[in-house]
């Protein structure tokens, strides 16, 4: 991976202070911050479980991330569908799909992530979920969800500076909430 420009006082306070997860609540001690959409929702053991009401076939939770437009904003998360029905699972902001896994497999974790560039807004909501083929198939399936991250890469590193989907997955491999010392030194010169 290529070295990342050099941002000044930007690069100090990042060595300092770190980046910071724009998430509430990413690591699930319980509901706070998240709302339910076509489903409910239950949280143990620092996972979302979101099981559909068959009222929507896009059973999902979400939240406001903060932003400017422009703002390019990292997202990921784990994901796994207990059921073999599910068409994809989904990250998506404001109705805008950011990054998804058409027919995911019934059981296995996947790690989604991608780049959101916020569009005449000073927040947009980003939902998680499942899309099954009717609202009755997805009355009572599951969507498992865990590690919840988001960061603000235009603020991180300035515009036009921002790192690719490959360079964050590196750049942050591990869930943190708040705050974190940054590792992101290694990249910056």
């Amino acid at each position: 991976m290529g070295r990342l420009r050099h941002f000044g006082q930007m690069s100090s306070l990042l060595q300092r202070q770190g980046p910071i997860n724009l998430v509430t609540n990413g690591n699930f001690v319980d509901a706070n911050g998240w709302t339910v959409a076509g489903g409910t929702l239950l949280v143990v053991s620092n996972k979302a479980t979101i099981t559909g009401s068959g009222t929507t076939r896009y059973p999902q939770i979400y939240q406001s991330v903060s932003g400017n437009t422009g703002n390019k904003i990292y997202v990921r998360a784990k994901l796994l569908v207990t059921n073999s029905v599910a068409q994809a699972i989904s990250i998506a902001a404001s109705g805008a799909a950011i990054v998804f896994q058409a027919n995911p497999t019934q059981g296995v974790v996947y790690t989604l992530s991608g780049i959101r560039t916020m569009v005449g807004v000073s927040a947009e909501n980003f939902s998680i979920f499942a899309t099954y083929p009717d609202n009755a198939t997805a009355g009572g399936k599951t969507l498992e969800v865990q590690e919840v991250f988001a960061a603000n890469l235009t603020v991180i590193f300035g515009a036009g500076n921002e790192p690719t989907v490959a360079q964050c997955n590196q750049l942050f491999p591990v869930w943190f909430d708040g705050i974190k010392p940054s590792s992101l030194s290694k990249f910056l010169s």
